[in-house]
C-alpha cells in the first residue's frame, strides 16, 4: 500500500493515504466482526474430524459438525486476511510482501485460538457501559499476550531480520499488540450485546402474555442464541419482582402454561442426568448445555417458591413432587459421574461443581420455603 497511519518509516503520508489506509482498517475489522458472529454459539458445539469433513464435501452432505467445522476454517481464513490488511495499514508496505506474511501468522494465531467462540452470560445483569468497562483489563492483557505468542512464532521465520533490524521487530510486535487489542474490544462488545437480556414482551391483544416466550423455548428450528435469551428472559421473571404480572400470567386457571414452563425447564436436567449416567468416558459433552440447565433449575425452583403466595388456584401442587425428583436425581448422577472420574481436569472439575451448587441451592429453596 505504500502508506500508514502509525509507521514511523512513511514521513511522506498524505492525507488520502491516511484516509485509505483508516478505511482499509475499518473494512478489515468489520470482516474479522462478521466472521466471528457467524461462528459464535451460545454452547460449545463439537466439529467434524478432518476426514468427516472431507467426505462432507466430496459427497455435499452438509451436517451440523460439518458445518461447525466449515465455520472453523472460514473463521481461520479471515483471521489471517484482517490481520494482513491490519498490519499494513497500522505499518505500511505492500499486501503481499514479508510484512503481509508476517500478518497472515499471527491471524493464523488468533485464528487458533478462537475457532469458536462460545458466550459468556454474565451471572447478574449490568448495564452495558459497566459490562463492557470491566471486560477492558482482560482484552488488554490478552492481546499482549497474544502478541507475544505471535512474536514467538516468527522467530524461525525471521531470525536473522530480527538481529538486523531489531527496531522495526518492536515496532511490528506494537502493531500486532494494536491490532489483537482492536479484535479484542470489538469481541468484548459483540459479547456484551449479545448476551444482553431480550424481554420477550408479548404481543399487543394476546390472550397468554406467555405464549410469545414458550414458542420461542419450545421451538428447537430457531437459533439457540433465541432459546438461551428466553431462557435468560425467563429466569429473570421468576426471580425479580420487577415483572411480577408476567409471573402471575404462569399461573392461569387451566394450568397449561405451567406445565409447559416446567417441561421446559425440566427437560434439560433429564438430558444432563441421562448423559451423566451413560457416560463412561472422561468427556465435557455432558456439560455443553450447562447454562440452560442452570436456568432451568433456577426457574423450577423460584416458580415452585413463588407459586406458595402467587398460585391462587394451586395449578402447581402437581408438579412440585416432579420439579424435586427432578433435581434429585441430577445431584445423585452429578456425583455418581465424579466419584466415577476421580482424574478429572480443572475445568471439568469447575463445571460440575458449579452444577451441583446450583442443584443444591435450588432443592435447598423448595424445602426451606415450604418448611416456613
Amino acid at each position: 500500500m505504500g502508506k500508514a497511519l502509525l509507521s514511523p518509516l512513511a514521513p511522506t503520508t498524505t492525507f488520502f493515504g491516511v484516509v485509505y489506509a483508516f478505511i482499509l482498517f475499518q473494512f478489515s475489522l468489520y470482516l474479522f466482526s462478521t466472521s466471528f458472529f457467524l461462528a459464535s454459539s451460545p454452547q460449545p458445539i463439537r466439529g467434524a474430524s478432518p476426514i468427516e469433513f472431507l467426505s462432507a464435501l466430496l459427497k455435499r452432505k452438509s451436517r451440523g459438525r460439518t458445518k461447525v467445522t466449515l465455520r472453523m476454517v472460514i473463521v481461520v481464513a479471515c483471521s489471517r486476511i484482517c490481520a494482513s490488511m491490519a498490519v499494513v495499514c497500522l505499518y505500511g508496505h505492500v499486501l503481499f510482501g514479508a510484512l503481509g506474511l508476517r500478518g497472515f501468522i499471527i491471524g493464523l494465531v488468533y485464528g487458533c485460538s478462537y475457532k469458536t467462540w462460545v458466550y459468556d452470560f454474565p451471572i447478574i445483569q449490568r448495564a452495558p457501559f459497566r459490562r463492557y468497562k470491566l471486560g477492558v483489563g482482560q482484552a488488554f492483557v490478552q492481546a499482549l499476550k497474544l502478541a507475544f505468542i505471535g512474536g514467538v512464532c516468527l522467530l524461525p521465520l525471521f531470525g536473522q531480520l530480527v538481529t538486523r533490524d531489531l527496531i522495526k521487530h518492536v515496532i511490528f510486535f506494537f502493531v500486532s499488540f494494536l491490532v489483537f487489542l482492536c479484535w479484542e474490544l470489538n469481541r468484548n462488545m459483540m459479547q456484551v450485546f449479545m448476551t444482553k437480556r431480550l424481554v420477550f414482551v408479548p404481543t399487543r391483544g394476546s390472550s397468554n402474555p406467555s405464549g410469545y416466550i414458550l414458542e420461542a423455548l419450545e421451538d428447537t428450528s430457531l437459533n439457540p442464541a433465541v432459546r438461551y435469551l428466553a431462557y435468560l428472559d425467563l429466569c429473570m421473571v421468576s426471580e425479580t419482582h420487577s415483572n411480577t404480572w408476567r409471573r402471575a400470567s404462569l399461573f392461569e386457571t387451566s394450568g397449561e402454561t405451567y406445565k409447559r414452563v416446567i417441561n421446559v425447564c425440566l427437560s434439560p436436567l433429564e438430558q444432563l442426568t441421562l448423559a451423566l449416567n451413560e457416560s463412561n468416558v472422561l468427556t465435557h459433552q455432558p456439560f455443553y448445555k450447562l447454562q440452560v440447565c442452570v436456568w432451568g433449575a433456577r426457574i423450577a425452583s423460584s416458580l415452585v417458591v413463588h407459586s406458595i403466595k402467587e398460585d391462587g388456584f394451586r395449578v402447581a401442587r402437581c408438579s412440585h413432587a416432579v420439579v424435586l425428583s427432578t433435581l434429585l436425581s441430577s445431584l445423585l448422577a452429578r456425583e455418581t459421574f465424579m466419584w466415577k472420574k476421580k482424574s478429572t481436569t480443572k475445568d471439568l472439575s469447575s463445571k460440575a461443581y458449579s452444577m451441583a451448587a446450583i442443584l443444591r441451592t435450588s432443592i435447598y429453596q423448595i424445602v426451606w420455603s415450604f418448611r416456613r
